[in-house]
């Protein structure tokens, strides 16, 4: 199944994509829904990166598996990035970022490609959570940032 999810955030598109490729932001946009625990260091997520990480939902309940994500992409040049990921009962969590230029700041898309056999439905169900409140959590933090940035300038 394909999950496609996409919203603007009032931010320069260059300050998201920024973002995007440091850990803290992933800890930031997902606290509250998903922590993790982390099983390798974990370097700026750039091309050929590999890491593992435990997830913690709602950071109460440990995941029992160990989940693998593999950087492929981290085009600079065309602001995409793109992940293989696995673990568990879940084969294929093929995820694509991609940042755009909008004249309300960043159109950003979460797209992902998710195989977990008979799990599928489940897991393509919590994923809609999920990204819905991961974009959420960045539109918050962009409105953080401009209210700090105008009063600042007062």
């Amino acid at each position: 199944m394909i999950l496609r999810v996409q919203t603007v955030i009032p931010l320069p598109t260059h300050t998201v994509w920024q973002r995007l490729r440091r850990i803290e932001t992933l800890e930031h946009v997902t606290r509250g829904l998903m922590g993790f625990q982390k099983l390798t260091p974990i370097p700026e997520l750039a091309e050929g990166a590999t890491l593992k990480v435990r997830f913690w939902f709602f950071h109460l309940l440990p995941a029992p598996w160990v989940h693998h994500l593999k950087m492929r992409r981290c085009d600079s040049e065309h602001l995409e990035m793109l992940t293989e990921e696995g673990g568990g009962f879940i084969k294929v969590w093929n995820h694509t970022i991609r940042v755009q230029q909008h004249q309300q700041g960043t159109f950003y898309t979460d797209e992902v490609e998710i195989r977990a056999g008979l799990m599928t439905p489940i897991v393509y169900a919590y994923s809609w959570v999920f990204y819905h409140y991961r974009q959420w959590r960045w539109r918050q933090w962009a409105a953080q940032d401009s209210g700090a940035s105008n009063s600042s300038r007062m």
